[in-house]
């Protein structure tokens, strides 16, 4: 066969069988991404989707696994984690009904609330109870106190305090007050301070269960001959085996328990951290404190605070399983975005949080509550649900 007579002929063909391979393999990329784009999850779909992967985590429960799902974009930026927001109702004993059926408005918006006990009784510097801490309780009978070192002037001052803070809660028939301080051993001892006991290590620094429940056991004893009913410095970021001793042994010494801060700052995927959560949220741990500041993977939001999110509540309910109290961090010590802590304190309500910590404004934000409440923008049924499970905690329902 003579090429140079029929050369022309041969070129048109080749470039024909190129075109028609190049088309082929164009269609076979986008009928078959490559494994840059396309993962197969741990139940063995694919789950590529409009140029977004679904990274799956798998957490061993028992003998369940369970799994959970983060979205993460083609750049391999974390992004969105899908939640379910839609919380069931909880149920409560009848005791705990018949109890909310008796409340005022204003009693149940009070319960809501935790706060220095200078915010309601008018003094620069608490350090006894007396008529105007009794005063203050008819007012605002309040679901706890948070005391810091300025409170403590030794044993016997500070159980004097206590006692009386509960003679009038007695005297008055109302919900048992959290009596709370923020003890997380080392620098941060308050009453160990104040009132001139050992100080402890840094929970956060403990790395063993037998470490945690040592420290944790000196920390109630001397709690309890305060007469102190709540510590809320459970650090959320420790071990499955030191956060169950650190709540087992306070829990043990009838001391109430809250972990923080939920989720912790800077925090880019939530599902890496979750075994952590679960293990607090397991624990039997009274509260869990949520932050105030953004988390866009959990909220879908950089400006939303977690502790006013939706979103953040339906993945502690339905995602880590946690029943308990939620409150949020001290609001008065800066909320990101452009909420205001009167602003936070409803949006916070709203969403589902049962408690709300300030230390300072608490006027304003139990007002701005209150207000919410009588105007149906809080609805009955969601101040019910956050009162019902503070007083569940309270009185071990």
């Amino acid at each position: 066969m003579d090429f140079r007579k029929n050369g022309g002929k041969y070129l048109v063909t080749i470039e024909v069988i190129i075109l028609i391979i190049v088309l082929v393999l164009g269609v076979l990329h986008f009928i078959i991404p490559d494994g840059s784009k396309n993962k197969t999850s741990a139940d063995g779909k694919n789950n590529a989707i409009s140029g977004t992967e679904y990274i799956w985590s798998a957490t061993e429960t028992g003998s369940d696994t369970e799994v959970g799902q983060t979205t993460v974009d083609v750049a391999g930026n974390t992004a969105v984690i899908q939640v379910d927001e839609n919380v069931a109702q909880a149920e409560f004993s009848e005791a705990v009904e018949q109890k909310i059926a008796e409340m005022s408005v204003e009693q149940k918006v009070c319960q809501l609330f935790i706060t220095r006990p200078e915010e309601v009784t008018g003094v620069t510097q608490f350090t006894q109870a007396g008529k105007k801490t009794q005063e203050s309780l008819a007012a605002y009978p309040l679901g706890g106190y948070v005391f810091g070192t300025g409170n403590f002037n030794g044993v016997t001052a500070t159980r004097n305090i206590m006692a009386n803070i509960n003679k009038y809660v007695n005297t008055q028939k109302t919900i048992p007050m959290f009596l709370a301080v923020n003890e997380a051993g080392g620098d941060n001892s308050p009453l160990a301070a104040g009132n001139a006991y050992e100080v402890q290590p840094a929970m956060s620094g403990i790395k063993t269960a037998e470490e945690a429940k040592t420290s944790s056991g000196k920390i109630s004893e001397y709690m309890n001959e305060s007469m102190l009913n709540m510590n809320l410095a459970i650090p959320v970021s420790t071990s499955g085996e030191c956060a169950a001793a650190f709540v087992d042994t306070y829990d043990a010494a009838g001391i109430y328990t809250a972990a923080g801060i939920f989720p912790g700052e800077n925090v880019s995927d939530i599902k890496s951290a979750e075994t952590n959560y679960k293990a607090i949220t397991q624990t039997g741990v009274s509260a869990l404190i949520v932050g105030n500041y953004s988390c866009k993977n959990l909220t879908g939001d950089e400006t939303m605070p977690c502790s006013v999110s939706t979103k953040t509540v339906g993945y502690i309910r339905n995602s880590l399983g946690y029943n308990g109290i939620i409150m949020t961090a001290d609001l008065s010590t800066g909320v990101s975005g452009n909420y205001k802590a009167d602003k936070a304190a409803v949006s916070a309500v709203k969403a589902g949080v049962d408690m709300i910590y300030v230390s300072t404004g608490f006027a304003d934000c139990y007002n701005a509550v209150l207000t919410a409440v009588q105007s149906g923008d809080i609805s009955q049924d969601i101040l019910d649900q956050a009162v019902g499970r503070i007083i569940t905690c309270k009185m071990g329902e």
